[in-house]
């Protein structure tokens, strides 16, 4: 998820940053948490690294078997 601040004002205004505190707020708070369950839809992977240092991604085929592949 990337997240995308709008231009701060020219001078500081109340209402502006209590919006700003509510996306960072929102965006940190639909971060994976540890013990949840997490899906990855497509085209999104998942990438990961092996003990190597070389990068991978993880990926399901359509006969549902777990493959992996270089990055």
């Amino acid at each position: 998820m990337r997240l995308k601040l709008p231009p701060p004002p020219a001078q500081y205004d109340p209402l502006y940053e209590a919006q700003r505190n509510r996306l960072i707020e929102q965006a940190m708070n639909s971060k994976y948490t540890m013990g949840e369950d997490v899906f990855i839809h497509p085209p999104a992977r998942l990438l990961m690294v092996d003990e190597d240092g070389h990068h991978v991604y993880i990926y399901i085929t359509h006969s549902e078997q777990v493959k992996a592949g270089h990055v």
